[in-house]
Order: structure tokens, then C-alpha cells, then sequence
């Protein structure tokens, strides 16, 4: 688990267990937000998480605030650690963007980084060779395959985020984009 911890505009990673090159769904990043800051209510405000890698690539993920809040004064935003968190190893930076359209709100923390280790595993190459021929093929079919739901299932999310900041661009959920021909 990843704990994040935003103060006063600054964001610091107090703990984290190791990550390592390629984990996907098994540890949580937790962010730790003022239910308040500078007299601005934060409750209702989306929290985006922002990343970028040793590569310099990088995008967003959108966390899940969580039902029960983290104490008093603070709420708690959830993500699972995800595969384009972990496809490189070194260092990630990290930093949070606070949006709030109906106080007109949007804000953005300062950077922290963590490592992502290199993954302890026996290279694949290595592996596949001791594979059959027909075995390899359905190998690299079955990585191809879910490289393609992975980057469907990346361009939706991307396309349903885009749609919903239109949407509220244009003034209100129902109103329907006309296509330009």
C-alpha cells in the first residue's frame, strides 16, 4: 500500500510497501485530503492522480473516495496500483489535481516521488525458449490480445472522462453532442 498525504499544497509519501515492475491489482495507493482547505469545502471535489515515469510518460487516474472518511477533518481516495503505474522501473512522480466545478475550484499539489523496483523474474525470453513453437505463437496471441483490451479498456475510460468534462462544458448531463459534419 501506497499512503499519500496532502498538506497545505503539498503532497508526501510517508509509507509505502515495495512496488515492483508489473504488479497491477494488488496494493492500493491511499490519498489522504483535508475535508477543507483555505475555506474551500473539498467533500464533493473530484481528485485526480497524475503520474509520470522514469520515461517521462505518464497520465491520470481518477481515485474513488471512499465511503468511510479517514477521520474527522480528512477523507480518504482510493486506487488499485495499475500496470501503467508499474510498466517501468525507477522512479514514478506523482501529484494530485483537485477539481471542484461547481465552487469553480482546481488546484494542483507539489510532486513526490516513489520507486518502482525491477521485477525479480526470469526474463521471458528466456522462458519462452524452452516453449514449443505452437506454444510461443499462443503466447504472443494472448499477450497481443490483452494489450488490445488493455488500451480499449484505457481509451474508454480516456473517452468517458472527455465526455463528462463536455458535458458539463456545455451546461448540464442530458445535453447531447451533436456530431459536425
Amino acid at each position: 500500500m501506497i499512503t499519500l498525504v496532502f498538506n497545505n499544497k503539498a503532497l508526501h509519501c510517508p509509507s509505502s510497501t515495495p512496488i515492483y515492475q508489473y504488479e497491477k491489482n494488488i496494493d492500493n495507493i491511499n490519498c489522504i485530503i483535508p475535508m477543507e482547505y483555505n475555506g474551500q469545502n473539498l467533500n464533493n471535489a473530484e481528485v485526480l492522480l497524475f503520474y509520470k515515469n522514469s520515461l517521462g510518460k505518464g497520465s491520470f487516474i481518477r481515485l474513488d473516495k471512499s465511503d468511510t472518511p479517514y477521520d474527522s477533518t480528512k477523507n480518504l481516495y482510493v486506487c488499485k496500483v495499475e500496470t501503467k503505474l508499474t510498466a517501468v522501473a525507477g522512479d514514478l512522480t506523482l501529484w494530485l489535481k483537485i477539481i471542484d466545478d461547481e465552487q469553480d475550484i482546481s488546484f494542483e499539489t507539489t510532486e513526490t516521488t516513489i520507486k518502482i523496483l525491477p521485477s525479480k523474474t526470469i526474463p521471458k525470453d528466456k522462458i519462452i525458449e524452452s516453449y514449443s513453437y505452437l506454444d510461443q505463437k499462443l503466447i504472443e496471441m494472448k499477450q497481443i490480445c490483452n494489450a488490445a483490451i488493455m488500451a480499449k479498456k484505457e481509451a474508454t475510460e480516456q473517452a468517458n472522462i472527455v465526455r463528462q468534462l463536455v458535458r458539463q462544458i456545455i451546461g448540464g448531463e442530458n445535453t447531447k453532442c451533436k456530431r459536425f459534419k
